[in-house]
């Protein structure tokens, strides 16, 4: 199991009582994440009201709750699994396809039985190479690539409306002034959360989201937290009271949207992606230390370097500036800074020329930087001749400084 989620845990709610845990995995599963606020967001009230089962999702910590409640006698019971994988679909389609097969009420299927069942397909499922998985659940078998799976595999237009300003998501989500999914329908919503959280691709989402159906939820009140997205159920919220905190308020809409608004912002998406990496690449053919330094990524010179209709089709140069500063460019970048194109450039231009430009202040963390590098190429005798000379000058450098600060103090 611990390739795909955290843990999976049964809790019931009795008839006029509190709620509590029957059973979880792995037996090491901590059990103090479970606060009140998970309990409430456990059991959805329309379960009183005739709806004897339901499949939908909410959030704890930085794990996704994926949930099946269902009626079983007098008691209510939900069969959540815990994961912070970015595959949604991996689990709300097993959760939907057991409930399918498994009626509330039925007494061939205990609690017990149910959860087992859900326990046994998840810890059958086998990562693969190539981002693939062996995937099994009652109505699906075989190896299936975990894209399928994934935000992306969510289109937005099949929950907002047909008046839906994309582009004012799009750039309201990449400059982090937060959106907010507000329905009457739980599944509904954190299928429209996971939609918004596809438009970020091929950029790797790493923010925060909320999905909750509780209106006194604690973490709706925590100013310390920035939600990139809140989903929550419209009778318990206030849109205006939001709208303050949020760039966007969106209503579920499942009836009136059209696919090709949200074909454009792929498009816009994929072309930004590519123009940051174009930005990244063009900063490292002159000074490999760009970004080991973490100067700024989008230089003044952006400005006049992009034409009008790039600027029209992605961010404009004022909006790159902030969409640099994000938590997901900054991961981003990280999570690339070690590629061919930085070998490329210490071998393309001078050392001793680029050593002399680095400030008094980073010449430590440059020394740092090309100890590491040298030792991922431990066989590329040309790169580490060219390191060598760097380090040796940079010590050189580190070495008149402080002789400098020595004499100084005689």
């Amino acid at each position: 199991m611990k390739d795909f989620a955290e843990g999976c845990v049964l809790v019931t709610c009795k008839a006029g009582k509190a709620s509590f845990i029957t059973a979880f995995t792995p037996d090491d599963l901590d059990l103090q994440i479970f606060n009140q606020d998970f309990y409430s967001c456990a059991f959805p009230k329309n379960l009183s009201k005739g709806t004897q089962s339901s499949v939908f999702a909410f959030t704890v910590g930085s794990m996704t709750a994926y949930t099946w409640s269902f009626q079983y006698g007098s008691n209510v019971d939900s069969i959540i699994i815990l994961s912070s994988l970015p595959y949604p679909h991996l689990f709300l389609n097993l959760l939907s396809e057991v409930s399918q097969n498994c009626p509330a009420n039925d007494t061939n299927f205990d609690e017990d039985t149910r959860f087992n069942l859900v326990v046994s397909f998840i810890n059958s499922w086998k990562l693969q190479a190539e981002g693939k998985v062996l995937y099994s659940s009652i109505e699906a078998s075989g190896y299936f690539g975990l894209s399928n799976f994934g935000y992306s595999s969510i289109d937005p237009y099949h929950y907002f409306g047909k008046d839906t300003d994309y582009t004012k998501i799009w750039k309201s989500l990449l400059l982090n002034q937060g959106v907010a999914v507000i329905g009457d329908d739980k599944s509904s919503i954190c299928q429209g959360v996971f939609s918004l959280l596809g438009l970020f691709e091929p950029f790797k989402f790493n923010g925060e989201y909320l999905i909750t159906n509780n209106p006194k939820d604690s973490r709706l009140f925590d100013t310390s937290k920035k939600y990139s997205i809140v989903g929550i159920l419209t009778n318990n919220f206030n849109a205006s009271k939001y709208k303050r905190k949020f760039g966007i308020c969106l209503q579920i809409d499942t009836k009136t949207g059209q696919e090709l608004d949200t074909v454009i912002i792929h498009k816009k998406q994929k072309l930004l992606y590519d123009l940051m990496e174009t930005i990244s690449n063009r900063n490292l053919e002159t000074d490999p230390y760009h970004e080991l330094l973490s100067r700024r990524l989008v230089t003044d010179d952006i400005d006049t370097v992009m034409c009008p209709q790039m600027k029209k089709k992605t961010l404009t140069f004022s909006e790159l500036r902030i969409f640099e500063t994000t938590r997901l460019v900054s991961e981003w970048m990280n999570g690339r800074t070690y590629r061919p194109e930085l070998r490329e450039s210490f071998l393309s231009n001078t050392p001793s020329e680029i050593v002399e430009k680095i400030e008094t202040k980073d010449l430590p963390l440059a020394l740092s930087a090309v100890n590491s590098i040298k030792a991922m190429f431990p066989n590329d005798s040309h790169f580490q001749s060219v390191m060598r000379k760097h380090r040796r000058l940079i010590e050189d450098r580190l070495g008149q400084i402080n002789r400098r600060s020595s004499d100084s103090e005689l």
